[in-house]
């Protein structure tokens, strides 16, 4: 696996097993990145073979999105099991596809989405 892809890899294992023991910003925002590249790179190829992965990755950025609205109310990182399961569905959908995608798509995604921050 090339360099960004393992990378990429290391930093969602981290930081979802951060999530699950002590939920902190820093590693929210972490697995949010990631999942937004990775979106962005498989919605932008729109590879029929990919379309269950970038759904699943959807739903999880969906629940980061109600979790983000209570962190931004409250100043706390705060899930529930509920919360946490389509988190860790998308990031075992990342960890499937990433072998899938090319490091160029994944670079150039990444791009967009620092921009876009």
């Amino acid at each position: 696996m090339p360099q960004l892809q393992r990378e990429f890899a290391e930093q969602l294992h981290i930081s979802l097993a951060v999530l699950r023991a002590t939920p902190v910003i820093e590693a929210f925002d972490a697995v949010a990145m990631i999942l937004d590249i990775i979106g962005v790179t498989l919605f932008e190829l729109k590879r029929q073979d990919l379309h269950q992965s970038f759904v699943i990755i959807q739903s999880g950025a969906s629940a980061m999105l109600q979790i983000k609205g209570k962190y931004e109310r409250t100043g706390k990182v705060h899930m529930t099991t509920l919360e946490f399961l389509p988190i860790a569905n998308a990031v075992n959908a990342c960890l499937e596809v990433l072998p899938k995608l090319s490091v160029t798509d994944l670079y150039i995604a990444r791009q967009k989405v620092v921009l876009l921050k």
